[in-house]
């Protein structure tokens, strides 16, 4: 699986690494992603709104999920939720 990050919100790496983490350990539960791409932005200056545009490639159509929060632990746990039931119900359809 390759993973590509656009920062643009300039995060510090560890937050990178992490979401690079869970994508491999979802990428290992599921085994169906091909390549994730994840965009990173910053809305604002004193109270920053950080968004999380993450592109799912996975066999037939891409999945995209986009989630928006101020503090970026609440992004990063609203986001893998979020991937992991789309996930989910996707394995579920497939299996059906």
């Amino acid at each position: 699986m390759n993973i590509i990050v656009r920062n643009q919100a300039q995060i510090p790496n560890k937050y990178i690494r992490f979401a690079q983490w869970k994508l491999r350990q979802l990428d290992k539960k599921f085994n169906q992603l091909l390549y994730t791409e994840i965009y990173i932005s910053k809305e604002g200056q004193y109270t920053p709104t950080y968004a999380a545009t993450i592109k799912l490639g996975i066999p037939g159509n891409d999945m995209v999920i986009k989630t928006k929060s101020k503090n970026l632990n609440i992004l990063w746990q609203n986001t893998f939720e979020s991937v992991k039931t789309r996930m989910r119900r996707l394995k579920k359809q497939r299996t059906n």
